[in-house]
């Protein structure tokens, strides 16, 4: 036996397991013959009978098998460990409005009668220089005040309020705190002075007579930019000192309770 006979059935005996095997496989997928071209998912081949060898592209007489580019999805494996904690997230925009009980929503949607909104329109120019500013964290405060004189002498309006003073605050939360000094004059017995501080439909009144200060309290949440207002009626008396602060919160919750 020459040296180059016994090479070729050294190779046989090596490559025609694979082939048979590959036979298999082209017979269990039904058989026919696709040839490997562009992104086609399965490649075929012909078994060449005297070698061997896989030949593509053309038959060679002998067995034609294919097999698949990509073979099915194996089994999930195992999760991963935990991940690291991320960093905390931005913190989110406050929501509109003030957590109210039914009571405060009726009060607020069916104001008591005579009472009137802050007269006039925020200052929105005014505003607007504020917003570098209020972008920063923290409590911000806001006042206005009016220190000179109000006289209230006229009978024909003791009971028309009048504006003393006003704020313009922008949108936000706001604890809102009112004062002013009341004087009656001393020979009219019958000298009064009644204030209201006025937030959107949230307010508060207070009254005196003879000499007192006047304090006020309320609680308002703006969805706008928007106007406070102290509004004062009186007869034989007199305002000074007139002032109004605004203390702008994170959180505002405003509960109406029950007597006792």
């Amino acid at each position: 036996m020459s040296t180059e006979t016994g090479r070729m059935r050294r190779h046989l005996r090596r490559t025609l397991p694979l082939a048979a095997g590959l036979v298999a496989i082209g017979a269990l997928s039904g058989g026919g013959l696709v040839w490997a071209h562009g992104n086609a998912t399965e490649i075929s081949a012909c078994v060449e009978p005297r070698t061997g060898y896989l030949v593509y592209g053309r038959s060679c007489g002998g067995a034609n098998i294919t097999w698949s580019q990509q073979g099915p999805a194996g089994p999930a494996g195992q999760a991963g460990p935990a991940g690291p904690q991320g960093a905390p997230g931005p913190k989110g925009a406050a929501g509109k409005g003030i957590e109210a009980s039914p009571a405060e929503i009726q009060l607020r949607t069916h104001p008591p009668k005579g009472l009137r909104a802050a007269p006039g329109k925020p200052d929105l120019v005014r505003l607007a220089k504020l917003k570098p500013s209020l972008a920063g964290d923290g409590v911000w405060a806001f006042a206005s005040f009016h220190d000179q004189d109000i006289p209230l002498t006229s009978l024909k309006t003791a009971f028309d309020p009048k504006g003393i003073a006003h704020l313009d605050v922008p949108a936000g939360r706001y604890v809102i705190f009112a004062k002013a000094y009341g004087h009656a004059y001393p020979e009219d017995i019958l000298g009064f002075v009644v204030c209201t501080v006025v937030a959107g439909a949230d307010s508060d009144t207070s009254g005196m007579r003879g000499t007192s200060t006047l304090a006020l309290t309320v609680v308002h949440s703006f969805a706008e930019p928007g106007r406070i207002a102290l509004r004062c009626a009186g007869f034989a008396s007199l305002l000074r000192h007139a002032k109004i602060t605004a203390i702008r919160v994170d959180v505002l919750k405003n509960a109406y309770v029950e007597a006792g």
